[in-house]
């Protein structure tokens, strides 16, 4: 088993940044080892309504078999050790009172100690700030623990698409198709840190699915050479909305030989057009506007084509990063 990550929440605006990253760690099954302050517990009840440690793991899928829970005020706990083997830590949010007590060395707590043993071993420190303006004592504070090693990355998402959860703030999404029965192990290497997945048709078996939904939610449609249970299963054509960009997924089939320009014509609304069918990888930006992707076959290669997927990352105010992984 990998070494465990720290996470710290403390009582700073911005629990449900904390919330999300529990549900994906614990979901990847990354051990971790959870320190919640008196006061990250209040921005936990008060931002996100969770009150108790089962509450916290209900909304994080209930899986918490790699977690270990540790009592903030327990600075004899492992965290605080040298000697326990550690990823790293994170912080997050962390307070400024925290950030003070990290630049200074006090180690008042578990997470004050665990950050200042995190530093003194030389391993990975992240401090998730959320405040605004920062005072010159802040900025010293951010200094000296960059100085000491730490990184500090501010919470500072978009808003223009009105998020509603921080997973509308940034996705990254694993785009495949053409499986046809065949789910190769590079796909889950490739697809180990994404948020959700999109399956472009011409799944296979059923079986397929489920394993992919191991990884993140699903998104599919099914293709031409689907089993009539999948197809009462799946549509056609799915539409989705995230991170403000309207997607559409399609086989594609019902085209012919698709194409970005059939495509957009007829789906005039999308602003990310994912389909399969031909086993031909692609990746075009439309107009200047609408990115259209075929990931390629995932399953048999076919066309002296080597089997690949995609990947995407979207973030609202700025236009798609997309690129094809051959796998």
């Amino acid at each position: 088993m990998s070494a465990p990550w720290v996470l710290g929440i403390t009582g700073a605006s911005g629990a449900p940044y904390a919330v999300r990253l529990i549900e994906t760690l614990a979901r990847k099954h990354v051990p971790l080892m959870l320190i919640v302050s008196s006061h990250g517990w209040r921005l936990l009840e008060h931002e996100a309504g969770l009150s108790s440690l089962e509450e916290l793991q209900q909304a994080t899928g209930g899986d918490w078999s790699s977690i270990t829970v540790y009592d903030n005020g327990d600075r004899g706990a492992l965290p605080a050790s040298g000697s326990a083997p550690s990823a790293g830590m994170v912080v997050c949010p962390c307070s400024m009172g925290t950030m003070s007590a990290i630049a200074q060395g006090s180690s008042r707590s578990l997470v004050e100690r665990a950050a200042d043993v995190t530093l003194k071993e030389r391993r990975p420190l992240i401090l998730v700030p959320r405040e605004t303006p920062f005072s010159l004592i802040h900025l010293r504070n951010m200094t000296a623990v960059t100085e000491a090693g730490g990184t500090v990355i501010a919470a500072a998402p978009g808003f223009y698409h009105k998020p509603q959860q921080v997973g509308d703030l940034v996705d990254r999404l694993g785009i495949i198709s053409d499986t046809h029965g065949k789910l190769r192990p590079e796909v889950f290497e490739v697809f180990s840190q994404v948020d959700h997945i999109l399956h472009g048709g011409d799944v296979g078996p059923p079986d397929i699915l489920t394993e992919l939904e191991a990884l993140a939610p699903v998104t599919a449609v099914f293709g031409n050479t689907d089993s009539f249970a999948l197809r009462d299963r799946l549509p056609k054509v799915a539409e989705i909305e995230l991170d403000g960009f309207l997607i559409t997924v399609t086989h594609g089939d019902q085209f012919g030989s698709p194409n970005p320009r059939v495509l957009c014509k007829a789906f005039p609304t999308a602003e990310i057009i994912v389909y399969g069918h031909t086993h031909k990888p692609m990746l075009e930006l439309v107009n200047k506007v609408v990115t259209v992707m075929n990931p390629g076959s995932a399953g048999p290669a076919r066309f002296n084509a080597r089997p690949s997927v995609g990947i995407m990352e979207l973030e609202p105010g700025i236009p798609p990063r997309a690129r094809l992984v051959e796998l």
